[in-house]
């Protein structure tokens, strides 16, 4: 029976490996599945004009077995409107399973991989889930930007056509320039 570990990221040592020995156990590693498991999404006020604020949070799990192992991020991203009153929150949880082909997956092996790799691998499905659901609850769209390495959330997303920082008030640039 394989032995099954599970282990939340946040406040664990942070055990990694060099980047050398990163690539070469990634060589190894192929891609089983990317599932959504949760697509959430709830709509608190119809009364608004559209997203001014996105407040984006995640975190990590992982659960390794003897040749492979899952990644789990649980994102969600709470839009606001332009009287600063939350409009809407959805919710996303994304896992994808991994083999390796190695006799034993070392802890600072998936700890790197959670940081290093995995959420790269997750990240286009999460971006869809989230900016699906949002048209899907009519609250207008929004665009999450590049996801930078060893950031929990993108740097940016855009509103309707221009860009902010997530928990920053997005601002007309036409009315600026008047």
């Amino acid at each position: 029976m394989a032995s099954r570990k599970v282990r939340k990221s946040e406040g664990a040592s942070k055990l990694t490996i060099s980047e050398n020995d990163l690539s070469r156990l990634v060589e190894k590693t192929q891609l089983e599945s990317v599932k959504i498991i949760k697509w959430a999404g709830e709509v608190f006020s119809e009364d608004s004009d559209g997203v001014s604020q996105i407040r984006l949070s995640s975190s990590k799990s992982v659960k390794t077995l003897s040749r492979a192992f899952q990644c789990r991020y649980d994102m969600a991203a709470t839009l606001f409107a332009d009287d600063d009153h939350e409009l809407a929150e959805i919710e996303v949880v994304v896992i994808a399973s991994f083999i390796l082909d190695e006799e034993k997956i070392s802890r600072a092996f998936v700890n790197s991989f959670l940081e290093e790799v995995g959420y790269f691998v997750i990240f286009p499905y999460a971006r869809e889930a989230l900016q699906a659901m949002s048209m899907k609850l009519g609250v207008g769209p929004f665009t999450l930007g590049l996801l930078q390495q060893g950031q929990a959330a993108p740097a940016t997303a855009s509103v309707r056509g221009y860009t902010l920082e997530p928990g920053s008030k997005a601002e007309d640039p036409v009315a600026d320039m008047a």
